[in-house]
């Protein structure tokens, strides 16, 4: 489709994420990580934990990505498509050691998205929900099955539309079947603020929010997120991807159609980007 030309430029204007153009995402150095036990801790209690820092060596890409997000969306292409550079998938690579802390050995799912969240729209994140519903993101012994990985890249604040979540352990629907939504004690719903860095990590099983956006806000909140699953249970949305490979481009493109398709209920597509997302998925080329 004529308005994807614009993504076959993206490796000659955003060279800072590329492998091949930049060494640095070579890199296995990783930042000094918070206490292991108090992050187990926050995370058995409240069903999340927000690692502070966690990306801190990658300023410069950050805001790169940050860049092409708004170019992506100045040009009516669904954000999702960042997802097609390098450094989209080494951010969520550089987060295998406390991902593996958490689940073990692990995938990551085809369940991935991109926002632009614009104030001057009167825009807000995807409404109240649990990326895995019921039971399907818990084992047995109520550990999880699948997590999610979301990661600012524009500061997020209570007035751009941070994420909110009612922790787990104030969440009397948490892992209980056919039941639609939480029931709420509103003084336990947490505003999680980040900045670019920033990582939060959230059981799927945890209710949550982007919230609403202010006119007031300064700036548009940016973000990503990827889902992730235990190798203990099966395939909960295949295919499945190897989380210490970088994927090819063809295969990037397929998985990105899939996202547009699948997401389609939050992110409204128009008739030419659902057909560019069929083609996508049926032939991995722009």
């Amino acid at each position: 489709m004529e308005y994807l030309n614009f993504l076959k430029t993206i490796k000659e204007e955003f060279p800072l994420l590329y492998l091949k153009t930049n060494e640095k995402l070579t890199s296995t150095n990783r930042p000094v990580r918070e206490n292991s036990l108090i992050r187990k801790k926050k995370f058995t209690t409240d069903g999340y934990f927000h690692e502070q820092s966690a990306l801190i060596q990658y300023q410069p890409e950050i805001k790169s990505l940050a860049i092409l997000v708004e170019r992506l969306n100045a040009l009516g292409i669904p954000p999702v498509f960042i997802f097609y550079t390098d450094f989209s998938w080494i951010v969520f690579q550089s987060m295998n050691d406390i991902l593996a802390e958490s689940l073990g050995n692990f995938m990551f799912l085809p369940e991935f998205w991109a926002w632009h969240v614009d104030p001057k729209e009167n825009q807000a994140g995807w409404a109240p929900h649990r990326d895995k519903a019921g039971r399907k993101g818990l084992f047995d012994d109520n550990s999880p099955k699948s997590l999610t990985c979301w990661v600012p890249l524009t500061e997020a604040n209570p007035l751009n539309g941070c994420i909110y979540v009612v922790p787990k352990q104030h969440d009397l629907k948490y892992g209980v079947e056919n039941v639609e939504g939480a029931e709420i004690d509103l003084p336990s719903i947490r505003a999680l603020p980040a900045k670019p860095g920033d990582v939060i990590i959230w059981d799927a099983t945890v209710f949550h929010w982007g919230a609403q956006s202010s006119e007031f806000a300064k700036k548009p909140r940016l973000s990503m997120a990827l889902e992730v699953q235990s190798n203990k249970a099966p395939p909960i949305n295949p295919p499945l991807i190897a989380p210490n490979e970088l994927i090819e481009d063809s295969v990037r493109l397929k998985l990105i159609g899939k996202q547009m398709l699948q997401y389609k209920h939050w992110h409204k597509l128009t008739d030419e980007q659902e057909q560019s997302a069929s083609h996508l998925i049926n032939y991995g080329t722009l």
